[in-house]
């Protein structure tokens, strides 16, 4: 009789989590990373140069700049 969890089909199992799992991940960072941009676009023209930055550039702080940090 053969055993209910073959190799292949844990190795399917395993691949099928990890993609959730990376995915639920993925989806965590943007949504944090967005709840970044609005914080900052909340503040006022002269709080954001306080911290370096034009309206503008928000965006390109928290998608890009953020990234090159790790």
């Amino acid at each position: 009789m053969k055993p209910f969890l073959t190799t292949s089909l844990l190795s399917s199992l395993t691949r099928a989590f990890d993609g959730v799992m990376r995915g639920l991940a993925r989806q965590s960072v943007a949504g944090e990373q967005f709840r970044q941009v609005e914080d900052l676009r909340k503040l006022s023209d002269t709080q954001l140069a306080a911290r370096g930055l034009k309206r503008n550039g928000i965006a390109q702080r928290v998608f890009v700049e953020h990234r090159l940090a790790f």
